[in-house]
């Protein structure tokens, strides 16, 4: 099936079988969506979205995305305060004012 040049994926990929290059544009999507959650609403991630959905299907992203977010907490990554999009999410997460 196809929509605007896209083929629309019928079946979800396992996890296990998705390639490095799905899991790099995975990884990608979840930082830019996990660090300002307004960013959905921006033309390009959507289309990475869609994009993905049709590549590997809806139900494999959301696994992808629950075993990064497990991977980013066991490496601390969230701590890390040499990364400004962290130190604001943590801002955020506690109520603090962003820092510019």
């Amino acid at each position: 099936m196809r929509r605007s040049g896209i083929r629309w994926s019928v079946h979800d990929k396992p996890v296990d079988r998705l390639t490095h290059r799905e899991w790099v544009m995975l990884r990608m999507l979840y930082y830019i969506i996990s660090t300002d959650t307004t960013s959905v609403t921006v033309k390009d991630v959507l289309w990475s979205k869609y994009f993905l959905s049709a590549l590997v299907g809806e139900k494999t992203i959301l696994k992808a995305f629950d075993l990064i977010r497990k991977d980013q907490i066991a490496e601390g990554a969230y701590d890390n305060p040499d990364s400004r999009a962290m130190r604001r999410l943590r801002q955020s997460i506690n109520g603090w004012a962003p820092d510019s």
